[in-house]
């Protein structure tokens, strides 16, 4: 199973990004390959929450143009949402304790807990996912990963 981390679909969509061709081409690759995805409750909030607003993007989406996009990730069988568990609560625990994890490091520690937990892939470009070693981390903006 893959899990995109969600600066993958944020930079897959929104055009004025460095990183929109590469993300865009790599996502569509994904859905496209019939690779189990897994996309976590807290990925998918941000992805609907920052897309919507003029913080991050200059043209942000609709909500209605926003819940196609989603809906059609989901329709593909073999996406799901990914929910949390007890054992995600439990792994997350015990990952802010062990690297004394706090603010907004905490929403990477729960994507890292459900890729512990679900023995998946993390696609991400962001570094801080380094920090836990129990990871597959896969950067697929890299060119080592292309």
């Amino acid at each position: 199973m893959l899990i995109p981390d969600l600066n993958l679909l944020m930079y897959a969509y929104n055009k004025s990004a460095n990183e929109h061709l590469a993300s865009k081409l790599w996502w569509e690759e994904t859905l496209n390959s019939n690779q189990f995805v897994g996309i976590p409750w807290i990925v998918y909030l941000g992805f609907l929450r920052i897309m919507s607003g003029r913080n991050i993007i200059l043209n942000p989406y609709s909500q209605k143009e926003l819940i196609t996009i989603t809906n059609s990730w989901f329709e593909i069988s073999s996406v799901r949402l990914l929910e949390a568990s007890e054992e995600t609560r439990s792994l997350l625990e015990e990952l802010i304790l062990k690297h004394s994890l706090s603010g907004s490091i905490i929403s990477d520690a729960v994507i890292a807990a459900l890729s512990i937990e679900h023995k998946a892939t993390l696609c991400s470009n962001d570094t801080d996912f380094l920090r836990f070693e129990q990871i597959k981390l896969v950067n697929p903006l890299s060119k080592k990963s292309g």
